[in-house]
């Protein structure tokens, strides 16, 4: 199966360079609507979020919640503003899901 519209979310809590790293890797291999969650982060993380804005949508949580409430966010922010979406995929903002493994690039998109 093979999808043609697939929205990533990436919740983020404090998240480092890593995250811009990641958001370039996946735009490499995919054409996804990607979603960063600012789970409340802090303001040194601001300059980060700005470079992101770039690539990705990014919401905000105005204190931290948790990953599984930045993920329902980004949910629900797709399931109201990317309909057309058949495909959701959550990926961690520190690079743990790398886009070149193989089970990530062939898992039926």
């Amino acid at each position: 199966m093979n999808y043609k519209n697939i929205s990533i979310i990436i919740p983020a809590y404090e998240p480092d360079d890593k995250i811009i790293k990641l958001i370039d890797q996946l735009e490499e291999i995919l054409d996804a609507n990607i979603i960063v969650v600012n789970d409340g982060s802090s303001s040194k993380c601001e300059k980060i979020f700005e470079q992101v804005k770039k690539d990705a949508i990014v919401l905000k949580h105005k204190e931290n919640k948790g990953k599984g409430s930045a993920i329902k966010t980004g949910l629900v922010y797709i399931k109201n503003n990317l309909k057309k979406t058949e495909c959701i995929v959550t990926v961690d903002a520190d690079g743990q899901h790398k886009p070149n493994d193989e089970n990530f690039r062939y898992s039926n998109f």
